[in-house]
């Protein structure tokens, strides 16, 4: 399943939340302690990444989207755009 990760990092509290549960598309920026999407893009402070995800890393992308305090982690169906967590 093609997965998309949104990450809205101008709300992001540096929790390391997104970091624990998913290491392989999260990490926390050594410039402003925010958290960041691995190989993402950033369009206004939101970072997007598409992957190609099986059930397991599809499992640490929701958990790390329904972990974060401030619900600023979305996921979503890359191929008919349902989001699927939190």
């Amino acid at each position: 399943m093609k997965i998309r990760i949104e990450l809205n990092r101008e709300n992001c509290i540096s929790c390391q939340a997104c970091a624990f549960s998913d290491p392989e598309d999260f990490e926390m920026s050594a410039e402003d302690g925010k958290s960041t999407l691995k190989e993402g893009t950033e369009n206004n402070g939101t970072m997007t990444k598409e992957i190609e995800a099986n059930d397991d890393r599809k499992e640490k992308a929701v958990t790390a989207a329904k972990g974060c305090p401030v619900s600023i982690i979305k996921v979503y169906n890359a191929e008919n755009n349902e989001q699927i967590a939190p």
